[in-house]
This record gives structure tokens, sequence and C-alpha cells, in this order.
């Protein structure tokens, strides 16, 4: 998600500058426009790209956990609970 903000970010600048460099108000206001545009669509993609990552891990972890339940010395996280005291 970073990198399509990012990248917007850097689009808006870019076509900005563009619009600016015709040196008329209309190009100004052509070159907002169009940074715009792709800053959004950059952004909205990141932001797909984002619920995609999530949603690929939500779809994993049951087959994660039942992994560990089956077979206990292979967690896929390689985290290991400490033992309780007591």
């Amino acid at each position: 998600m970073a990198s399509g903000v990012s990248s917007g970010v850097s689009d808006l600048v870019t076509e900005t500058k563009k619009g600016t460099q015709e040196g008329t108000g209309r190009g100004l206001v052509k070159g907002l426009g169009k940074g715009f545009s792709r800053f959004g669509s950059k952004a909205a993609a990141g932001a797909m790209a984002l619920g995609g990552s999530v949603a690929d891990g939500v779809t994993a972890t049951p087959g994660a956990v039942a992994k560990n339940a089956e077979q206990p010395g292979t967690n896929t996280a390689k985290v290991r609970a400490k033992p309780r005291s007591g």
C-alpha cells in the first residue's frame, strides 16, 4: 500500500509540474487533475493489494493451526509458547 501511495504522490507532483510548465492556469488545473486521478487510482490499488494480503493470511491460518495441532513441533510461525509455572 505504501508503494502505491508514494507512487501516487510522485505522480501528483510530476503531473502538476508538467501542467505548470505550460505557463497557463489551465495547464496547472489540467496537471492537478491528472495528478489527483493517478494518485487516487494508485492508492486504491495499494489498498486492494493490502486487502488481498490480509485475505491470504486469513485463508492460510486454519491450515497452519491444524498442522500445528497435528504435529506440535512444527509451528509454522516459529513461535514457542512459554511454559506456565504452577
